[in-house]
């Protein structure tokens, strides 16, 4: 089966349009070291980071790049069939608001569809907007969700009270997911390169 990820749950609690707790819970087909690639939008504040495998905290090298750039997260020793959980709080400046950035992880995703369940909660009374990265649908309550092939960069949702998101909103997050989607695939492909050089 090889070094895959068998399945992830990302669970995004938006607190208000600039700040977010965030939860990922991953499970993978091999065992090893895990990357995790996280974008580090300028001016973003990333607290109350933990994770754990198999319910016990984790050993985890944190590599900080400069602001704008991709925060990588190394996790020593993830057994096949044990559960890596990431946890974090994130608060953006108010141009990125509605944008939540996500732990992706350097694994292969499975080949046989939507391992990746994506889950939105919007605080208690807001609306949803209709515009988001990646495309979303309502659930129960003030939950929306989306059921992917891998783990996307971030989230982009737009919620609040007014009227509808101006077009200039979809526009400027499409652009982003096009800019930085290939930083992190080009990241993910060196990590996995070096593994294996290391490991020849």
């Amino acid at each position: 089966m090889g070094d895959r990820l068998l399945r992830a749950q990302v669970r995004v609690r938006a607190l208000e349009p600039s700040e977010a707790a965030v939860t990922a819970r991953f499970r993978r087909a091999g065992s090893g070291p895990v990357a995790l690639l996280l974008i580090d939008f300028p001016g973003q504040s990333l607290t109350e980071l933990a994770v754990t495998v198999g319910g016990a905290p984790a050993e985890v090298a944190r590599q900080d790049p400069p602001a704008g750039a991709v925060r990588r997260l190394t996790v020593a020793r993830v057994p096949a069939g044990q559960e890596l959980v990431v946890r974090y709080r994130v608060r953006l400046p108010g141009r990125y608001a509605y944008r939540f950035p996500l732990p992706v992880p350097d694994l292969q995703p499975e080949a046989a569809g939507a391992a990746v369940h994506l889950s939105v909660e919007l605080p208690p009374g807001a609306e949803y907007r209709g515009d988001s990265f990646p495309r979303l649908v309502a659930a129960d309550g003030n939950r929306l969700v989306a059921d992917l092939v891998g783990v996307p960069g971030f989230v982009h949702v737009v919620f609040g009270a007014g009227p509808g998101v101006p077009a200039y909103r979809r526009i400027e997050a499409l652009a982003l997911a096009g800019a930085i989607l290939p930083c992190l695939l080009a990241l993910a492909w060196l990590a996995r390169y070096r593994r294996a050089r290391r490991a020849a």
